[in-house]
Formats: structure tokens, sequence, C-alpha cells
């Protein structure tokens, strides 16, 4: 009897071995400069597989593969997952070497039982004001046909003045908008502030000396 991967067109199977591969070094921040040589590998190593004598998979295939297709599946799972359940967000700004800002949205849901974050964007920003990124992430989750202000249940990020100051900011626009969204600052930055605040109070010679053991 003819199993069913016998049945799959060649290509097919092809198509499916250099998605897997590209996956894989997406996954595992393998440089995609080595796959051009995995290839070949897989080719000399495999030669009594025709998906191995015909699977190409080198850089530029593996970055068109993570962004138009793994990188397109992802986007629409996630927000498939969005559309239908309650999440939080973790929003965090980055200047990149070209002075460009972007912010990083991460949405946090209860899925199959489990805690689960999502990579949802990287959004460039135009301005760090607080209008800006909040049009843009509410822009971001319009578009991506999203109801935050009936999904979204809280909401984190770092101190700064722009995302959770209490006049003007990224969290006041947000609690605006949901009144009974949950308010949390960055655990991560809160204790870093307690500790250079605590450490301003000791002698200098202390700090060096910490420094000079661990160096």
């Amino acid at each position: 009897m003819t199993s069913y991967m016998e049945k799959i067109p060649l290509n097919n199977k092809i198509k499916t071995a250099e998605i897997r591969i590209a996956a894989y070094a997406a996954e595992h921040n393998i440089s995609f400069n080595t796959l051009g040589h995995l290839s070949e590998i897989n080719r000399i190593s495999f030669d009594d597989s025709e998906i191995a004598k015909n699977f190409t998979c080198s850089r530029t295939k593996a970055t068109v593969i993570v962004n138009n297709v793994l990188g397109q599946y992802s986007f629409e799972n996630s927000s498939n997952l969005l559309q239908t359940n309650k999440f939080s967000l973790i929003a965090d700004e980055s200047t990149d070497k070209g002075a460009i800002k972007h912010l990083a949205l991460v949405p946090r849901i209860f899925y199959e039982h489990k805690i689960t974050d999502l990579f949802f964007g990287l959004l460039f920003v135009a301005g760090g004001t607080a209008e800006g990124r909040y049009n843009t992430i509410a822009n971001y989750f319009l578009k991506s046909n999203i109801n935050y202000k009936e999904n979204l249940i809280g909401f984190t990020s770092d101190g700064a003045r722009a995302m959770m100051g209490i006049h003007n900011s990224l969290f006041t626009k947000l609690k605006a908008d949901i009144p009974k969204l949950f308010i949390m600052k960055c655990v991560c930055h809160s204790f870093s502030l307690c500790v250079n605040y605590a450490s301003a109070k000791l002698p200098d010679d202390i700090e060096q000396m910490a420094r000079d053991v661990d160096t």
C-alpha cells in the first residue's frame, strides 16, 4: 500500500524540507551564511534521497522563507489568537544604530493551558512622544482586526515618562480606552533603579572594589 508521504509530489517535499531547515536556523540563531554549505553536505551525504539531491537552501532563500513564509504564518496565527483571547501587552522601545526608534510588542496570553508570549511586531515610531506611540500601537491593532479595547487586560513597560508617566503617557492613553486595564511597571527596571539609588549611598571605594573583583 502506498504511504501518504509517497503520494506527496517531490517538489512539495523539497519545499517542506527547506522550510524546516530555515525555521531551525532561525529558532537556534544559526547564521544563514552556513546553510549553503549544509545543502551541499546533504546532497553528498544522502545521495540516495531525491529530496536531499534537490535540496537548496542558501542564505538568500532562507531569508525569503523566514520573512515571507514563516513570518507571515506566525503573524496570522498570532493575530487570530489575539482576536479571540484576552491578553496582556509588553511594550519596549529601542533605538538602532541609525537612531531610528522602534517599538517591540510582545502580547502574553493563556493558551492551551499555559502562559504563552508572542512576538507581534517591531514597529517604527515617528518621534518619541506618547501620542506617537499610542497611535502606532492602536493603528497596528486595528489594522490586524484586533479589538484591543475589548481584549487587552494588562500592560507593562519600563518606567520612562513617555511610557508610564501619570499625566501624558502611553499608559494614560491606553487607560482612557480601557478603564479597567491592569498596569505594572517592568520589575527588572524597577529593581535596577532600586539598586542604583542604593549603591549611590555607599562609598565609592566599595563599588570600585566590586568592579575590580568582577573583572
